[in-house]
């Protein structure tokens, strides 16, 4: 299922937007290609919609980046994907 929320205002989130969160990643998996270090998953949408959709709560991990904060390199090859939910770590 596809949402089009990406367009919502980023107060309709919950005042999450991934793009400026420490913990968002992109991945090198083309069929799932944003992920959360923080939460251990990566899914096709943003992980903000993942949490919404899930938990019906706004993203509770967002930690704004650090001005000058270095983009990481290939990390995240342990997340998991997240098929019709988000799916944590174990």
């Amino acid at each position: 299922m596809v949402v089009r929320q990406v367009s919502q205002s980023v107060e309709n989130r919950g005042g999450v937007d991934c793009r400026n969160c420490s913990h968002f990643q992109v991945t090198w998996d083309a069929e799932f290609p944003r992920g959360c270090r923080a939460m251990g998953f990566k899914t096709r949408q943003w992980p903000w919609m993942e949490v919404l959709q899930t938990s019906g709560e706004p993203c509770l991990q967002f930690q704004p980046k650090e001005k000058g904060e270095p983009a990481r390199g290939k990390e995240g090859a342990d997340l998991q994907p997240a098929k019709g939910g988000f799916s944590r770590m174990a």
